[in-house]
C-alpha cells in the first residue's frame, strides 16, 4: 500500500487529482503543485502554464504594460506590448517597462517637414519628410524613415540624384507591399519632370521613372487602382490627369478661362474620375468640379462653384457615398469648412454642413474617411494674426454630429503644410510640423484613438476642446461651365536614384503617466 495510488497507506484511500503515492503519502505529480492548500482537489496548479503559479506556487505573471500575459515552460511571457510601451531591456519576464507613447518630435536638419505617415504591413511606421538647412531649400533632401510601432527610428535613408532636385508630394503602398513615392524633379536648367520611385519595406530602391513632356510636369497626387497609377498635377500651369499602366500611358490636361492652380481627384472604376479644381486670379477665387469618363477622353459634367468657394477634395466611403470638401468665407470674411454629399449623375450637393467658429478662421487642410468617421485636419487662425494652430475634427458619416474637436496648440507651423492621416488598428497617426521660427522646424507625430482623444497620456495643455458651430445650408451657388480637355504625350524614362543612411533624432514631448 505504500505506493498504491488507490490505497495509499491504507485501504480505500485514493490519491487526489495530479498526485501519486510515495511511501504511503500522496505527493504532487512532477510539474504540479497544491497551491490553494486544499488536499481534496489535489495539485491543481500546473507550473508550466498557470499564470498565477508560474514555476512555483504564488509566482504570478503580472507583467507590466502588456497584452495577454501568460505562463509558458514555467516562465512568464506575453503576446505584445501595449502601444504606449516598449520592451527596451529585452527581458520578457518583466514585461514592457519603457514608456514610448506619442507624441514625439523628429528632426534631421534645421528644416524638417512631413510629407506622409503610414503604417506598413509588418506594423512598422513609414515617415516620409523633406529636410534642409535653411529656407529657401535649394539643397532639399527627401528622407524616408522606418519607425517601430512605438515611434522609435529603426533606420532612415535619404533619396537623391546629383543632377536633379527632387520633391516628393505623395506616398502610397501598393498590394505588393511596395512603397510608391511620387512628385517631381527639377534639373539644373529648372525644367520640371514628374517622378515615381518604387521602394521595398527595407527602403531599397526597386525602380525609378521620370515623366516628361514639352512643358513642365509636376505630380501632386496618386491613386493606385488594380495595378494602374492615376496621377494628377500641373502641366504648364494647367491641371493634368494621367493613367499609367504596364500597357500604356494616357494623359490629358484641362483648360478654361483661368489658369489651373491646384486640384484633387478620385477615380472610381465603376463610375469615372471626379476632380476638383481651384485657382486664384487676384482678388477672385474660382473653383470647379468635373467628372471625366474612365478612358479620360470625355468630360461628362463640369460646374463652377461661385462666390469664392474653394473645392478642396472629393472622397467616397465604402457604402458608396460621395463627399466634397471645400472652404469659403462668410460675410465677416471668416473662413469656414464645408462638407456635402454629392450625387454622382448630376452634381447636386445635398446635406451640406458648414463648420465655423466666431472670430476665428478655419482653413481646411487634410481629410480622411474610414468606415465610421470623417476626420479633418484644419488650421485655425486668430483674426488679425498669422499664428496657426492645428484643429482635429471628427464627424459621423452623415455629417450630422461632431464627435470630437481638439485644438492642438504649440504644434503648428505658420504655413500650409499637408498633414497626412493614416489609420492603424483604431488609432490615427498624424504628422504635423511644430511651431518654430522661419529658419527651423521639427516634425511632430501624435496619435488619436478611436474615441477621438489625442495622445491621451499627455498633459492637457497639448490640446483643448474647441467649440465648433455646425450648420446646414444646401444653397451652394453653382453654374454649368465648359472645361476643355486636351490629350498630350507623357514620356517615361529611367532615372538612377540613390539612397544612403542618414541619422535622425527623436524626442518625447510628454512624460510617462503616473502609475
Amino acid at each position: 500500500m505504500s505506493n498504491n495510488d488507490s490505497h495509499c497507506g491504507r485501504c480505500n484511500n485514493p490519491c487526489p487529482y495530479r498526485t501519486h503515492c510515495v511511501n504511503s503519502k500522496c505527493v504532487c505529480d512532477e510539474g504540479f503543485g497544491d497551491c490553494d492548500g486544499n488536499a481534496n482537489n489535489g495539485c491543481e496548479a500546473a507550473f508550466n502554464t498557470d499564470k498565477d503559479n508560474c514555476g512555483e506556487c504564488g509566482k504570478k505573471c503580472e507583467l507590466q504594460n502588456v497584452k495577454n500575459a501568460f505562463c509558458k515552460d514555467k516562465s512568464c511571457d506575453y503576446n505584445e506590448c501595449l502601444i504606449e510601451y516598449t520592451d527596451a531591456d529585452k527581458d520578457r519576464t518583466n514585461g514592457c517597462e519603457t514608456w514610448s507613447y506619442f507624441p514625439k518630435v523628429y528632426y534631421y536638419k534645421n528644416i524638417n517637414l512631413p510629407i506622409s505617415v503610414k503604417q506598413l504591413s509588418n506594423g512598422n511606421i513609414l515617415l516620409v519628410a523633406i529636410i534642409g538647412d535653411s529656407i529657401p531649400m535649394e539643397s532639399i533632401i527627401n528622407v524616408v524613415s522606418i519607425l517601430d510601432r512605438n515611434g522609435e527610428i529603426l533606420f532612415s535613408r535619404k533619396i537623391f540624384n546629383d543632377d536633379y532636385l527632387i520633391f516628393i508630394n505623395d506616398v502610397e503602398i501598393d498590394s505588393n507591399k511596395k512603397i510608391i513615392l511620387s512628385g517631381f524633379a527639377r534639373d539644373k536648367q529648372r525644367k520640371y519632370r514628374g517622378i515615381i520611385i518604387h521602394m521595398s519595406e527595407a527602403l531599397d530602391i526597386i525602380t525609378a521613372k521620370l515623366y516628361e513632356s514639352d512643358g513642365d510636369i509636376k505630380i501632386n497626387n496618386m491613386q493606385i487602382v488594380e495595378g494602374s497609377y492615376y496621377i494628377d498635377g500641373s502641366y504648364n500651369s494647367n491641371l493634368f490627369i494621367s493613367e499609367i499602366s504596364p500597357e500604356k500611358i494616357s494623359s490629358v490636361y484641362l483648360s478654361y478661362n483661368y489658369s489651373s492652380f491646384s486640384g484633387n481627384f478620385l477615380y472610381l472604376k465603376d463610375d469615372g474620375l471626379y476632380i476638383t479644381l481651384f485657382t486664384y486670379t487676384m482678388p477672385t477665387q474660382y473653383s470647379f468640379i468635373a467628372k471625366l469618363s474612365n478612358s479620360l477622353d470625355n468630360i461628362l459634367y463640369s460646374k463652377e462653384i461661385t462666390n469664392g468657394y474653394s473645392a478642396q477634395s472629393i472622397f467616397r466611403n465604402k457604402s458608396g457615398k460621395l463627399y466634397i470638401e471645400f472652404g469659403g468665407k462668410g460675410q465677416d470674411n471668416t473662413s469656414f469648412i464645408s462638407i456635402a454629399n454629392i450625387t454622382q449623375n448630376a452634381f447636386v450637393l445635398t446635406n451640406r454642413k458648414i463648420l465655423s467658429k466666431d472670430g476665428k478662421g478655419i482653413i481646411p487642410n487634410f481629410t480622411n474617411i474610414s468606415d465610421t468617421y470623417i476626420d479633418l485636419l484644419s488650421f485655425v487662425i486668430e483674426k488679425g494674426s498669422y499664428v496657426y494652430n492645428n484643429l482635429f475634427i471628427r464627424l459621423d458619416q452623415d455629417i450630422n454630429k461632431v464627435i470630437s474637436k481638439k485644438l492642438v496648440s504649440n504644434l503648428a507651423f505658420s504655413s500650409s503644410i499637408m498633414c497626412p492621416i493614416d489609420y492603424s488598428g483604431g488609432s490615427i497617426l498624424v504628422g504635423v510640423p511644430s511651431e518654430t521660427d522661419t529658419n527651423s522646424s521639427k516634425i511632430v507625430i501624435y496619435s488619436i484613438n478611436s474615441n477621438g482623444e489625442i495622445s491621451a497620456n499627455c498633459p492637457q495643455d497639448i490640446y483643448s476642446e474647441y467649440d465648433i458651430d455646425i450648420q446646414t445650408d444646401n444653397n451652394v451657388p453653382m453654374r454649368d461651365y465648359t472645361i476643355s480637355l486636351h490629350p498630350f504625350i507623357l514620356n517615361e524614362n529611367d532615372i538612377n536614384i540613390y539612397n544612403s543612411s542618414i541619422d535622425g533624432n527623436v524626442d518625447k514631448i510628454c512624460s510617462p503617466p503616473d502609475n
